[in-house]
């Protein structure tokens, strides 16, 4: 395309872009910290800035969009940048149709009304203290047509317009409202009729005008500081629209108190609203305030107290481990959790990780593990090895001499190899990129996997920009594991030339993997092995190590810089921990 048409004079306008956010769902009073429309934005991570050009551009660190103008409406509407561009060199070509006529002038609410066929009910919202409609809905519903809303309001004079009010639109039942204690609960219901099924039961209840994807146009002021309860119809436009209401709640002075109720956990058929569960209800004030009641807490702070109720219900628990001083210091496997596993060559961390994996598996908790070094059959080789406590099976020579030997040891533990194999992925012959790791992770977070390994993270492909890929993996990686409630296991190895300084600054790799995870664990061989006194829960004790693991970041627990002495035995290819290391 032509520079004539590629640069349009929307691009360097800035309202121009934050209206094309707004019309996709976007709050931008704040446009340097806006919710993103285009994915699940729990906390704001967009903005709009001017770059060197003067061009108006949006960004957000959450999802990774970004673009100007136009890029934005392709986005919103479905189409491409270039049927933008097109649309919008035809609409500066085209005549500018006569301006509109301003609406007709009513004497009164019924004369307006008269002149529609079919209407269900009419909707007023009166002002609280002055006796005056700021906005009338008008419900029509045609005989096997879908249904109908308009607006109207009246004018300083008395007379009534067919239009909606200039500003903020005012929410529903403000008399009520106004009436009722600060501390009375709010229930925000999706439509007029709902809240008058509500109300009827004396319920304090409101609602916006204009239903789903109209939360921004309304003034939420009157709910400030109360406690607000959000029932939102039982389908993807329902929860959505209520998504956007708690927006709206969060930005009050102060916020709105928010619980949530989910329809799917009231037997609502799609669609079904409060009316639905209203007419299936015996008692239905009392089961509808019980409702109320058990409403999930959301908002700001919500999640703490999610965290608490996890934390009772057994729900937040580090995944367990065969070595009690690291798994009980660090909670490296806490729910949304990372833990980093740093090694030197023949620090066997991958032997070590393997043990970690069998004994989980053994309990009953889904693992799986990326193997980007070796195939499926040298890691479960080894898992053999450590499950029947003989090395000499990793060694052909050994078999070879011992054939009944190993045939035995198969035979025994035959039935968890072929179980556990399934949980080996093993590499393909060429360098697996960040993308495609990312997505393994969530297939099988989607399957219930509980903790995750990556072996070793360093062979993935390589980029140009290696500092902002990891970090941008690390970032997404997160969310999936937050959002499944899992936990992620990274093996790596130091720097080339960190010549034995087990420093955060010397992993391998951007410094995503040591400053955005939450455990960094660095094992270290002992050699020769040293005779060591560790701490252990009878007390004091010397024992000869020839591992350490030194704990270099734990920010769910207390082992922080703390060494744990490790007994590694070459004969079973497993670890056995001693104790804390006392320094």
């Amino acid at each position: 395309m032509s520079s004539a048409i590629t640069d349009r004079p929307e691009r360097h306008d800035r309202e121009a872009i934050l209206a094309e956010l707004r019309a996709a769902g976007a709050d931008t009073r704040r446009p340097n910290s806006i919710r993103c429309p285009f994915h699940a934005d729990s906390n704001p991570s967009g903005g709009v800035y001017q770059d060197e050009a003067g061009i108006w551009r949006f960004k957000c660190h959450g999802c990774d969009f970004g673009g100007d103008y136009f890029d934005v409406r392709a986005k919103a509407r479905g189409t491409t940048v270039a049927d933008e561009l097109r649309a919008s060199v035809s609409a500066a070509s085209t005549p500018k149709a006569p301006a509109q006529k301003s609406p007709r002038s009513y004497p009164t609410l019924d004369a307006m009304t008269s002149r529609f066929q079919h209407i269900a009910a009419v909707y007023t919202y009166t002002h609280p203290e002055r006796d005056h409609i700021d906005l009338v809905v008008i419900r029509i519903e045609p005989p096997n047509e879908k249904k109908q809303f308009l607006q109207g309001h009246q004018t300083a004079a008395g007379s009534f317009l067919l239009c909606a009010p200039e500003g903020p639109l005012p929410l529903y039942n403000r008399r009520r409202l106004g009436k009722a204690g600060l501390s009375e609960a709010v229930l925000v219901v999706e439509g007029e009729k709902c809240v008058h099924a509500v109300t009827a039961l004396g319920i304090l209840a409101t609602t916006a005008p204009g239903g789903a994807g109209k939360a921004h146009l309304a003034d939420w002021s009157i709910l400030a500081g109360r406690p607000v309860v959000l029932w939102p119809d039982n389908d993807e436009k329902g929860h959505n629209h209520m998504r956007d209401v708690l927006r709206e709640l969060e930005t009050l002075t102060p916020p709105a108190r928010v619980s949530r109720i989910d329809p799917a956990d009231l037997n609502l058929p799609p669609k079904g609203d409060v009316v639905e569960f209203i007419r299936a209800c015996e008692h239905p004030s009392q089961e509808i305030l019980g409702v109320m009641e058990n409403a999930t807490p959301i908002g700001p702070a919500s999640g703490v107290l999610t965290r608490i109720e996890e934390a009772i219900a057994g729900k937040r628990e580090s995944a367990p481990m065969p070595w009690n001083c690291f798994g009980q210091g660090t909670s490296a496997l806490l729910p949304g959790s990372i833990l980093v596993l740093v090694g030197n060559a023949g620090a066997t961390k991958s032997l070590f990780m393997n043990q970690l994996l069998a004994f989980q598996h053994e309990r009953g908790i889904r693992v799986a593990m990326f193997a980007l070094e070796d195939d499926r059959d040298y890691h479960m080789t080894r898992a053999l090895a450590q499950r029947a406590q003989r090395a000499g099976l990793t060694q052909p020579d050994w078999v070879k001499a011992n054939p009944a030997e190993a045939r035995a040891a198969y035979r025994e533990h035959e039935s968890f190899l072929h179980s556990y194999t399934r949980c080996i992925w093993e590499s393909p012959e060429k360098p697996v990129p960040h993308a495609d790791l990312l997505n393994w992770m969530k297939e099988q977070c989607e399957q219930g996997v509980r903790v995750l390994c990556i072996d070793p993270i360093t062979a993935a492909a390589p980029s140009r920009e290696p500092w902002v890929d990891d970090q941008r993996f690390i970032t997404q990686a997160r969310k999936i594991l937050r959002q499944a409630g899992a936990s992620l296991i990274l093996a790596t190895h130091p720097r080339k030339n960190a010549q034995g300084s087990t420093s955060l600054d010397d992993l391998a790799g951007g410094a995503a993997f040591s400053r955005f995870t939450d455990t960094v664990a660095w094992l270290e061989v002992v050699d020769p092995p040293e005779e060591t006194s560790v701490l252990t829960v009878v007390g004091t004790a010397c024992y000869t190590i020839n591992r350490v693991l030194k704990i270099r970041k734990a920010r769910n627990g207390r082992a922080a810089r703390c060494w744990i002495a490790l007994d590694f035995d070459p004969s079973s290819l497993t670890f056995q921990e001693r104790g804390v290391v006392v320094r």
